[in-house]
């Protein structure tokens, strides 16, 4: 049995070839003396929690940076995707950025490994999403994928079934949230937590047009609690400095390129996959700046955990068996 693991650094994602996506829940996870919570429960606390308890995040970046965090939720998926009687007799697949290196894959074979995993594998995550995305990767001619993420943004550029060039940066939805945090304390004088800024930030992303929207938080010139109408051009500040991130990455991957899978890439577009590519904003402002046709995937947060059930069950007849790096 195969479990397969997304481990994002804003929602981790999981599931088996036979059942399908079983997990979809935020990377958070709730420490109150031994009880250990993970994903949605845990993301409920965010901005209310007591004294006495610690939320932890797994993935930071891309990249594990609470081990222990990501062990638990490690072991938390697996307790939701594999019954009892398969306990010690799975092996499990995670999604990795291109160029993970050693280090890394240590901290994600340890928080396997305390489930007893029999083995870890890791499939490139560009290609899984590209699989997932169902773009052509094994053929001879090129495709670019942008993947939208909590914590970065990568640009790749696949071919016969492998990653020509990638360009990543530690920019994603979770920057976005922050920006939006320090915008309203600089221009509004009012402060909001962080889901609140999620929130305005989907709302701001949905459907560009001229108005406003209302959210609770704190006035830091009273320093009583209230709420405030926020204007939608203020919060684009925060998504047009994302699409300025964005567009330096494509340039910089197609400058890197080999001009033979240019001409592919301008014929066949530009792939959106991840989080950020339900922003309809983002979307649309892509299409305005880069002269290649751009679009969506569907279901794009889901990509990555559909492409690797998609390695999986032989839909891409083995071959990109070279893609998978073992670990034992």
């Amino acid at each position: 049995m195969n479990i397969f693991i997304d481990l994002g650094t804003s929602h981790f994602r999981a599931g088996t070839k036979e059942k399908g996506v079983l997990v979809n829940e935020p990377s958070v996870v709730a420490y109150r003396g031994s009880q250990v919570i993970v994903g949605t429960e845990a993301n409920r606390m965010i901005g209310r929690i007591p004294r006495g308890i610690r939320l932890a995040y797994p993935v930071e970046d891309g990249i594990v940076k609470d081990l222990d965090a990501a062990v638990d939720t490690v072991k938390y998926i697996i307790g939701k995707c594999s019954p009892s009687k398969y306990l010690n007799r799975y092996n499990i697949v995670f999604s990795s950025p291109w160029k993970l290196t050693d280090v890394e894959k240590g901290a994600l074979k340890e928080a396997a490994s305390a489930g007893t995993s029999r083995r870890v594998e890791f499939v490139d995550a560009s290609v899984a999403a590209a699989l997932g995305a169902e773009l052509p990767i094994e053929d001879p001619t090129g495709c670019m994928i942008v993947n939208l993420g909590g914590g970065t943004t990568e640009v790749s550029i696949l071919s016969m079934g492998g990653v020509v060039h990638s360009r990543r940066q530690s920019v994603g939805g979770k920057t976005i949230d922050d920006e939006i945090v320090e915008l309203l304390r600089k221009e509004y004088r009012f402060t909001i937590g962080q889901p609140s800024a999620e929130r305005l930030k989907h709302l701001a992303s949905a459907a560009p047009g001229e108005q406003a929207f209302e959210v609770s938080g704190r006035n830091l010139m009273t320093r009583l609690p209230g709420k405030r109408k926020v204007d939608e051009k203020l919060l684009q500040k925060s998504l047009e400095s994302y699409v300025d991130t964005i567009q330096q990455l494509i340039v910089e991957a197609l400058e890197s390129c080999p001009p033979e899978l240019i001409g592919d890439i301008v014929d066949r577009g530009i792939m959106l996959v991840g989080g950020g590519a339900h922003s309809q904003y983002i979307l649309e402002r892509m299409r305005q700046r880069i002269e290649i046709p751009v679009v969506s995937a569907e279901s794009p947060d889901l990509c990555i955990i559909r492409g690797l059930m998609r390695y999986e069950t032989g839909e891409t007849k083995g071959r990109f068996g070279r893609l998978k790096q073992n670990v034992s």
